[in-house]
């Protein structure tokens, strides 16, 4: 039960609300030949060059991650050695993570999923009070569309850097990258026939990494 927060990579069922909190984990390398890559999220351009994966975990609140810290700290140093054995983490930091829209394909432990990351910032005169009311324009929009998948919003919390160039990073879910590719297509459709919802904030090219579900459940 201890150090479960460094044990898996997304745990839906635990987000009773739509806000939660994200624990990262940066790796340097190197990665256990023994098939250890496949439990990251494999994201070697996203953070600074030389990061080899990120390490995501989640719980329902602060308070958890910091229960979890704290008895992995008391009780977690064989776990913590055999973690050593397959890769070194530089650092780690607190996000706060809020669900826009709830995935409707079902999410398996083990299984691999696809997600895009972008950085983005809010448009100059819209505020945080703007998200709710866009969020649904949007949702209908992604429903019309057939899009099965989910998007979340990270806002840096504790550990984060303090020069970041964006106000969060946008995290969606594809099962797919084919289910991605079509994402773009229809995109750029509805760019031309002028039917795109209005996007209150500033993006930059997403990145899509491969993700792997460690564990979708909470240690008893």
């Amino acid at each position: 039960k201890h150090g479960a927060m460094r044990q898996f990579l997304r745990a839906p069922e635990i987000w009773p609300f739509s806000r939660v909190c994200v624990f990262v984990g940066f790796a340097d390398g190197p990665i256990d030949k023994h098939g250890a890559m496949r439990q990251f999220l494999r994201a070697p351009e996203i953070w600074p060059l030389g990061r080899v994966c990120v390490f995501l975990g989640f719980a329902d609140s602060l308070g958890a991650i910091g229960k979890a810290e704290d008895e992995f700290r008391k009780a977690g140093q064989k776990i913590g050695e055999k973690w050593e054995r397959v890769t070194n983490c530089s650092g780690q930091s607190l996000n706060f993570n809020v669900e826009a829209r709830t995935p409707k394909n079902e999410w398996v432990e083990g299984a691999v999923n696809y997600t895009s990351i972008e950085s983005c910032s809010l448009k100059e005169g819209k505020t945080n009070n703007d998200l709710k009311a866009n969020d649904e324009l949007w949702n209908n929009y992604l429903d019309e569309a057939g899009f099965e998948g989910g998007y979340w919003r990270w806002w840096p919390e504790t550990g984060s850097p303090t020069d970041n160039d964006f106000d969060y990073l946008l995290a969606v879910d594809f099962s797919s990258i084919e289910e991605y590719g079509n994402a773009r297509d229809n995109r750029i459709e509805s760019m031309m026939a002028g039917t795109r919802p209005e996007q209150i904030h500033d993006c930059n090219t997403p990145r899509l990494y491969e993700s792997t579900n460690v564990r979708l459940r909470l240690a008893e």
